[in-house]
C-alpha cells in the first residue's frame, strides 16, 4: 500500500492506445484507486522509478520501449523489483506469453478485456504483491540479523580467544616450571584452569564451525577415503576418555569395504561427536560399538551403538536443531552444546 493520503491504491497504465487508457481509467478508478496513464514505455518507466505505485498494467507493443523491455528494467531496480505487473495485449501467441512471463510479468490478460473480472483480478494481484513484498522485506531483515549475529560471534570469539590462549599458556608454563613445588591442591587448581580453558576454546571453535555451516560458508572438498581410516581417525582421540570410564570402543575390520567419496572433515567431525556422545552417556564398563556397511546404491551407513539413556522418538526432531538437547536432565553432569 502506498503513502498517498487520498487514495488507497495507485495504478499505472502504459499503452500507446489513448482509447484503452481512457477505458482503463473509467473502469479501474474509484474512491480507493487512482489511475495514472503513460502513453509509452519510456514515460511509464520514468514514472514507476520516481513514484510509488501498487500495480503496473502494461501493453507489450509500445513504441520506443516495448512492454518486454520495460518489465525487464523494472525487475532490475530495487524500487520496482516486487511491483506486480499485468500485461494487457491483443497478442494471443504462446511465444509472446512466455516472453512476458520470462521478463517478469505477474499475470497476462488479452484484449478485449472483461472489465468486471479484470477489476477483481487487479485487486487480487495488488494484495498478492503486498504479501510478496512483505515476505521479501521480512526475509531481508532476517538475513541482516543473521549476518549481524555471525559478525558478533566472530568478534566475540576473536576477543575471547586471545586472552584465553594466554590463560591456558600460562597455566601450562606454571605446571611445567613449578612441577614438584606445588601442593596437590595447587596442582588441581592449575589442572582445572587448563581443562576449563581448553574446553572454552573448543566451544568457541564449535560456535564458529556451526556458524559457517549454517550460512553455507564451509567449502565442501570431496575426496576418496576408506571406512577403516575414518573410524580410526574418529576414535583415536577418544580412547583415553573411554579408558577413563572403563568403556570399550569396539569396531570391526572395515578394510574390505569400498572407498567413499565424501567431505572427510565433516564426516570425521560427525563421527567424533556421535562417538563422544556415546562414551559420555554410557555407564561405566559399557561398550560403544561402531558398525558400517555399504548399500547397493554406493552409499554407506555408519552406526554408533551404546548403552546410554537413549532419546525418545518424539524428541528426535528437536535434537536435529543446533544447540538443542534431548533432555536437560541427561546433561546435568555432562558438558555439551547439543
Amino acid at each position: 500500500m502506498n503513502d498517498n493520503n487520498e487514495k488507497l491504491y495507485r495504478l499505472l497504465v502504459a499503452d500507446d492506445d489513448p482509447n484503452l487508457l481512457e477505458l482503463m481509467s473509467a473502469n479501474l478508478e474509484d474512491d480507493d484507486t487512482e489511475v495514472v496513464c503513460a502513453a509509452d514505455g519510456i514515460e511509464a518507466r520514468d514514472l514507476l522509478l520516481r513514484e510509488d505505485f501498487d500495480l503496473a498494467i502494461v501493453d507489450l507493443g509500445m513504441p520506443g520501449l516495448d512492454g518486454f523491455e520495460l518489465i525487464t528494467q523494472l525487475r532490475q531496480d530495487p524500487r520496482t523489483v516486487d511491483l506486480p505487473v499485468i500485461v494487457v495485449t491483443g497478442r494471443h501467441d504462446k511465444l509472446a506469453i512466455e516472453e512476458a512471463f520470462s521478463s517478469g510479468a505477474t499475470t497476462f490478460v488479452t484484449k478485449p478485456v472483461n472489465w468486471i473480472l479484470f477489476r477483481f483480478q487487479a485487486r487480487f494481484v495488488i494484495r498478492s504483491g503486498h504479501v510478496k513484498k512483505d515476505l521479501r522485506l521480512a526475509r531481508d531483515k532476517a538475513d541482516r540479523a543473521s549476518r549481524a549475529k555471525d559478525n558478533l560471534i566472530k568478534l566475540l570469539s576473536h576477543e575471547l580467544r586471545s586472552p584465553l590462549n594466554i590463560l591456558v599458556g600460562f597455566a601450562e608454563i606454571l605446571k611445567r616450571d613449578l612441577q614438584g613445588n606445588l601442593s596437590p591442591e595447587q596442582q588441581a587448581h592449575l589442572s582445572d584452569i587448563d581443562q576449563a580453558g581448553k574446553r572454552l576454546g573448543e566451544v568457541l571453535s564449535d560456535v564458529l564451525f556451526f556458524s559457517r555451516l549454517n550460512n553455507g560458508n564451509h567449502e565442501i572438498k570431496l575426496s576418496n577415503t576408506g571406512l577403516d581410516e575414518l573410524i580410526e581417525d574418529a576414535t583415536i582421540s577418544l580412547r583415553s576418555k573411554a579408558k577413563a570410564k572403563n568403556t570399550m570402543l569396539a569396531y570391526s575390520d572395515f578394510s574390505n569395504q569400498r572407498e567413499l567419496i565424501a567431505e572427510k572433515n565433516l564426516i570425521l567431525d560427525a563421527l567424533r561427536r556421535l562417538t563422544d556422545n556415546a562414551v559420555k552417556f554410557s555407564p561405566e564398563g559399557a561398550e560403544v560399538r561402531l558398525t558400517a556397511h555399504s548399500l547397493a546404491d554406493g552409499s554407506a551407513v555408519v552406526a554408533v551403538q551404546d548403552n546410554g539413556p537413549g532419546i525418545a522418538m518424539h524428541t528426535l526432531q528437536r535434537c536435529m536443531k543446533p544447540f538443542e538437547q534431548a533432555d536437560p536432565a541427561l546433561t546435568r553432569f555432562e558438558q555439551g552444546m547439543g
